[in-house]
């Protein structure tokens, strides 16, 4: 795989040139065979959205690019899309973008539900606790009691 990596003197990756070049085969054979799917500058999601190729920036959003990578001139692939005019990619990377938030902001109310529950779960097992210690104080000072009671009787016999 060192070689489907390997960069061209200017930076650019097999990948990120046949998503420039808008070759969905090429892009997707090149992913099954494991090709990085950033790099540091500029990613292959950036050279698709830039060079108007919707069915390779859906392949590579489709293998997890990311869409908050920002570029060396601190743009995004949604950026590109908007300033190369490919409207079509840029309304697909911002529902992408809108789905993931909801998935996310979904997970993070999931999370915060098992929190509540394990924390009330925890309160109950406290109070439980406190309930059964009571009890079994209550029933020591009967206990207690009693016993004081038949040494009183043992002593007044």
């Amino acid at each position: 795989t060192a070689r489907i990596n390997q960069e061209t003197t200017s930076g650019q990756t097999p990948l990120f040139l046949a998503a420039r070049f808008g070759s969905i085969s090429c892009c997707r054979i090149l992913l099954l065979l494991g090709a990085n799917i950033a790099s540091r500058d500029i990613s292959p999601l950036h050279a698709a959205s830039s060079a108007g190729h919707l069915d390779v920036v859906k392949c590579l959003i489709a293998h997890g690019a990311d869409l908050a990578l920002l570029n060396a001139s601190g743009k995004s692939a949604l950026d590109m899309a908007f300033e190369g005019g490919f409207t079509a990619i840029a309304e697909y990377i911002q529902s992408v973008q809108l789905q993931q938030r909801i998935e996310r902001e979904k997970r993070e109310r999931e999370a915060k539900r098992l929190e509540r529950e394990r924390l009330e779960e925890e309160e109950a097992r406290r109070l439980e606790r406190k309930r059964i210690e009571e009890e079994d104080r209550r029933k020591y000072l009967e206990e207690m009691a009693r016993l004081d009671e038949a040494r009183k009787r043992a002593k007044a016999e």
